[in-house]
């Protein structure tokens, strides 16, 4: 059609537009029973470096898994809120294209949904019964979309981890829109907007202010490293795939881009490049981080720039600086290339292989160590099933489950005393622990017993059964105590008393070898009152515990905080109970979640 023909075409659809679509069964958007986006899902090569990803690196806790008629995990579910979820499941082949699989959308009365969308001739699928307990029905949108609408049901998985694993950590709290391909966006608006309903062919109605995006190619792939030459005939299939894992994305909203840019450098160990923020054309921070398999995830602030151009950049570091202006319109100022990727710090959706080998022939024989992933659960085994207490021993009139955490509260009056919950798991001998807790109370004192042995019951003291002697990794609101490692504790008066060395915060200890002996202070290494800072108040912090042979290790929030070394010939215990504790005086919370093991034997 030459332009004079098409200009017509638009003139004439723009006098008879609404006259052709009132012919066809219709519902004005508002009328419509949708609530908005329910998710996304990605296909991955690899379960547990997504998780690192999803749940590691954006902070979206793991909310539950599907598992097929074999008992093999047919995908896994990151809870964003309440309504929104981003799924992924295995089964990605190399060199494969699209790595989405479905876009869902949440509806009020999926019934009537389903009777709109029949009359609109879109051939709805029956609904049915998903395998994650909700009703479902699907339609195929244009270039075979995927498109499922679902309605959250009591009894299903999703309403179950309702006020549930809302974690602090994430990156985000909504999804805002997703990128669905399409070849030609000019004829796909018709479906969207006519049949399934969304305003502009893209605003979904239900007022969560969500959208749906319909892109045949994407450019946001600059942060990758190394570029890709669209070009050259031996990366062009690769460079398509990045094109469409660019394409097919989720965009996630966030009140405070420079934090969310940090939090996630930190996270994943990723460049300044890779984490470069931006305004984009809408005139919104925007920063463009890849899962493993290149699906893109578009990280955007809430708030308008009204003040700064498009493509103004973040200054890149930690410390606060003036934005980059672009010196040529439409283009980013920085930087027009990086050299090399920093060393420790592999782009998540890149060409891992090319990155390898950076630092480049004869300038090192040692290889840089990669920050640990807190998250990074491979190897380990789960304690907590975040919903019950099942394996774990103790007082249930003070221990409970809460918001997918294990809580127990303290009372002034009358007091409540040590309590102790014991995993009934085995008895570790060298381990890894990894757990978070937070306390809530002034007098808060808190920690975990590991290498213990149960004291005994006392007569006339009923909870006096759960009571054990062991080491401790030891922590308190008061930060009187907070990162040592110490020996606790004695129960009422009874056993053998603990013995009194102790490894505080900053020191590596022997512990003494002989009766009449004191302890060794082996080395120091940080100032005991910097390095209470790393304990946050109030907050959710993150343990991590070793314990290989006589040596035991003690860190919080990623800090080592005390080294504590036993040499005693008949004193020093090799295995024993773990057991989660609180003490102190007045009204207290102690919770623990996200509780991991690592067997070291």
């Amino acid at each position: 059609m030459n332009p004079i023909r098409r200009g017509c075409a638009v003139v004439l659809l723009t006098l008879f537009g609404g006259a052709m679509s009132a012919q066809q069964p219709s519902a004005p958007a508002a009328d419509l029973p949708l609530l908005g986006l329910a998710g996304i899902t990605f296909r991955v090569s690899d379960l547990d470096r997504a998780r690192r990803y999803y749940q590691g690196v954006l902070g979206f806790r793991e909310a539950f898994t599907l598992k097929d008629a074999r008992g093999d995990v047919a995908s896994v579910f990151f809870k964003v809120n309440d309504d929104q979820f981003v799924e992924v499941v295995p089964g990605l082949a190399a060199g494969a294209l699209r790595r989405q699989v479905r876009v869902t959308f949440q509806s009020s009365d999926l019934n009537r949904l389903h009777a709109i969308y029949t009359s609109r001739g879109l051939g709805p699928t029956a609904i049915a019964k998903g395998p994650d307990g909700n009703p479902v029905f699907r339609v195929i949108g244009p270039d075979d979309a995927t498109l499922d609408f679902i309605q959250y049901v009591a009894g299903s998985r999703q309403h179950a981890t309702r006020g549930q694993l809302l974690d602090s950590r994430r990156l985000s709290t909504h999804l805002q829109h997703v990128g669905i391909y399409t070849s030609d966006r000019n004829a796909v608006t018709s479906f969207y907007q006519d049949k399934l309903g969304l305003a502009r062919g893209r605003d979904v109605p239900g007022g969560r202010g969500e959208y749906i995006e319909t892109p045949n190619s994407d450019r946001n792939l600059e942060t990758k490293f190394p570029p890709l030459d669209p070009n050259d005939p031996a990366t062009r299939a690769q460079y398509e795939r990045e094109v469409m894992g660019a394409v097919q994305h989720m965009g996630i909203e966030v009140p405070d881009m420079r934090k969310a840019r940090d939090a996630a450098q930190e996270r994943g160990g990723l460049s300044d490049l890779q984490v470069r923020a931006h305004v984009g054309n809408n005139r919104h921070w925007l920063m463009h981080l890849f899962d493993p398999d290149g699906s893109r995830s578009e990280v955007v602030e809430t708030a308008l720039q009204d003040t700064l151009p498009p493509m103004t950049v973040m200054a890149p570091g930690r410390a606060v600086a003036p934005p980059i202006l672009p010196k040529t319109p439409g283009e980013i100022p920085w930087p027009s290339a990086e050299p090399q990727a920093p060393q420790g710090q592999p782009q998540t959706g890149g060409n891992a292989a090319s990155q390898q080998g950076a630092r480049g022939a004869g300038q090192s024989r040692y290889v840089d160590p990669t920050p640990i992933d807190f998250d990074d659960h491979v190897g380990w085994q789960q304690m907590f099933d975040g919903s019950t207490l099942k394996g774990w021993d103790g007082p249930t009139d003070l221990w409970h489950v809460e918001n997918g955490a294990i809580v127990v509260r303290s009372k002034a009056e009358p007091p409540t005393g040590p309590t102790y919950l014991i995993w009934q798991g085995g008895e570790p001998k060298d381990f890894e622990l990894k757990f978070e807790l937070k306390l809530d109370g002034a007098g808060a004192n808190s920690g975990v017993q590991f290498r213990a042995v149960r004291l005994g019951e006392v007569a006339g003291n009923p909870r006096s059964k759960w009571e054990n002697r062991g080491y401790q990794a030891d922590v308190d609101n008061a930060n009187a105590n907070t990162g040592a490692l110490i020996e606790c504790c004695a129960g009422p008066r009874r056993g053998v008393p603990p013995r009194p060395d102790r490894a505080y915060r900053g020191q590596v200890v022997r512990m003494a070898t002989a009766d009449g002996q004191k302890p060794s202070l082996l080395a120091t290494f940080g100032d005991p009152d910097m390095l209470k800072r790393h304990w946050k108040v109030g907050e959710w912090n993150q343990l991590h515990v070793i314990a290989r042979g006589r040596t035991i290790l003690y860190f919080i929030n990623g800090q080592l905080m005390s080294v504590l070394i036993d040499d005693h010939p008949s004193m020093f215990v090799d295995q024993g109970l773990i057991a989660i504790q609180l003490e102190g005086r007045g009204d207290n919370i102690a919770s623990f979640r996200n509780i991991w093991l690592k067997n070291l034997q």
